[in-house]
Parts: structure tokens; sequence; C-alpha cells
């Protein structure tokens, strides 16, 4: 037996060492054959600089100062297998080759424009050395200019702004200047900034809210200072229109022990309720059957003496929400002197 089973051991042996030899040709042959891709668009930024003297701009095509480009074409090149799965990693969005340049890794330190070779900066890429095998034959464009300019410290005043950039006059900002880096030829009317969001608007009308000042450089760029300001909103101007309703019917809303056991004996009311509101606002008040409700409490019946109350203003409840209605502020609220009459048998079967 031992004798029969020697040739089937060579002949194992030497149909696994074919296998190995036709893979290994394959591979060989895979890596021998180079593919190319071609990635288009591909963003690259500059990178906020540590030094707050220090603004590097990318030189636009029209010479205007801008904080990114598009590179428009990088090819990449590489085995075909690897350059398929690079492909289709672009494709499922997987992998997005987006670049930043940090002006002072670039040695890019001193005022001034200076050329940057971007095949030579493309292939130094972290995202491009992580491809395995792949790298960059090409791109375009093959180099862009950078400017440098270096900032000077400078006094600015302090303007609050909304989140679209409208102004909001301010009571008081508290240091009304402050101290930040800016461009040589920067204006002196032009002034830092405060930007409040919608809930902040109102806290400030308050009380007062704390910000950091910022500028916007040529390039859209936002330089914050290292500094807080006090800011204080003035008022706000009330532009709901002064309305007077001459008929304030009154409505009475009796507490469970009081319904229809009294009825209400008013000694004054007054006969005007002056309110602001917008005119679609104010027609659907007039609208209402009840002006103004008298909340009736169990107390009421034993009081000796007339009891005073405001009453309750029956505003639609759908331009409360909206803010279109309200009291006037600079008015008095409207307010009863009343009695509880107990009824008679006949009033109250």
């Amino acid at each position: 037996m031992a004798r029969n089973m020697m040739p089937r051991k060579i002949k194992f042996s030497k149909i696994a060492i074919v296998m190995f030899l036709t893979v290994l040709i394959w591979v060989y042959a895979d890596l021998a054959t180079d593919d190319t891709h071609l990635v288009p668009n591909v963003p690259v930024r500059i990178a906020g600089s540590g030094d707050s003297e220090l603004w590097a701009t990318f030189k636009n095509e029209d010479g205007s100062p801008v904080s990114s480009i598009v590179i428009k074409h990088i090819v990449l090149k590489g085995p075909t297998s690897r350059i398929a799965e690079v492909k289709r990693d672009l494709d499922n969005n997987l992998l997005k080759l987006a670049f930043s340049l940090d002006p002072e890794r670039q040695d890019m330190t001193t005022a001034g424009s200076r050329k940057l070779d971007m095949l030579d900066f493309v292939r130094e890429r972290e995202q491009i050395r992580g491809l395995g095998g792949v790298t960059v034959e090409s791109c375009e464009p093959n180099e862009v200019t950078i400017d440098v300019v270096k900032l000077r410290k400078r006094d600015l005043d302090i303007r609050s702004v909304d989140e679209n950039g409208r102004p909001l006059e301010a009571e008081s900002i508290n240091p009304s200047r402050i101290s930040m880096y800016v461009p040589e030829d920067w204006g002196r009317d032009q002034a830092a900034e405060v930007m409040l969001t919608p809930g902040e608007i109102g806290p400030a009308r308050a009380a007062g809210v704390r910000k950091i000042p910022y500028i916007v450089l040529d390039d859209g760029q936002k330089r914050q200072s290292n500094n807080y300001v006090q800011v204080k909103l003035l008022p706000e101007e009330d532009k709901l229109d002064q309305h007077i309703i001459s008929r304030g019917t009154v409505g009475f809303c009796f507490s469970d022990n009081t319904q229809g056991k009294y009825r209400v004996s008013l000694d004054t009311v007054s006969s005007q309720i002056i309110i602001r509101a917008t005119q679609e606002a104010r027609q659907a008040y007039e609208g209402e059957r009840y002006k103004v409700i008298l909340e009736i409490d169990d107390d009421d019946a034993t009081a000796t003496d007339w009891v005073s109350r405001e009453f309750k203003y029956n505003f639609p409840e759908e331009y409360v929400r909206k803010g279109e209605i309200k009291l006037d502020p600079e008015h008095e609220l409207v307010e009863a002197k009343f009695k509880l009459i107990p009824l008679s048998s006949a009033e109250n079967p």
C-alpha cells in the first residue's frame, strides 16, 4: 500500500505548485497593469493660523483673496484592482478627497506672494498617502498663488447685529472698543461685530448678554477676539398700533359653588379698553362676545364689602400666540368693583 500512495502525494504537490504559480502570475499581472482615475472638483481650504497676525489667502482668478479653492481634477494612478476599489469608495461616498493647507507648515510665515506646486502638495497629503499603492499622476491647476499678509493691531468700535447682519441698536457695549488684528487698509468706520441669535435678543434687552466680538476679512474668514464684551440692547419699539375698544362687554366665570346661586352687581367698570394689535387681531377681538371676563371665587359670596378684581382679557388665542395683540402697557388694567347678590327662589328654581 505504501508504494501506491507515493505517486498520489507527488501528484497533489504538483497541482498545489501549479495553482500557487497561477495565482502568483495573476497577482503580478494585476500589479504590473496600472490604471488611472480622474477625480474632479477637489476642495482645498486654508486652515486657521495659530498666529493672530498672519493672514494667508489664495489669489482667485480675478485677483481677489479667497480662503478656499477647487482643484479642477486630480488623476490617480495605481494597480487596476486598487484603482477600482478607490473609484467604488468615491462613488459610494465612503471616500471624499478634501485637503487643508496650513501656511505655517508650508513655511509661509512672512508677508508676500509665493507660488505653491499643487502636484507636490497633493502627493504629500495624508489622504493620498493612505490610499495604498495609489499615487497622483497629475492635477489641474499645477500651481496656485498664495498671498500672506501681516495684520496690525488696532482699537475698533463694536456694533451689534442679528443673524442676518441687520444692526441692533445697543444701549451699551462694555467695553465699547476692542483691540484686534486687522489689515493695513482696514477703514476707521469698519467696526468689530457681535452677533445675537433670536434667543439672545430678548435677554440682551432685559439684562444684557456676554458675547465675543469678531471681524470678517475680505476672504470671508471670521477672526474672533480673545475677550468678551457685555451687550445691552435698547427696549424694543412697539410695532403694534394702538386701538380703543369702546364697548367692553363683560362675561362672568362662576366657581362651582357660586354657579346658579348668585348674580353680580357691578359698581364701576371702565368703559374703554386700550390695546395694541394688528388690524386683523383688533377685528377678531371686537368680534368676541365678551371682551373681558370677571372670575368669581367661592370667597366672594361671604365678602361684606365691595370686591376689587382685575378683568381677564378675552383676546383671541391665535393672535396672542403670534404676538399680534396685547394690552397697551402705558394704560392701567381695567378693574371691577362688585358684590354677589343671592338669587331669589324665583330666579333660581
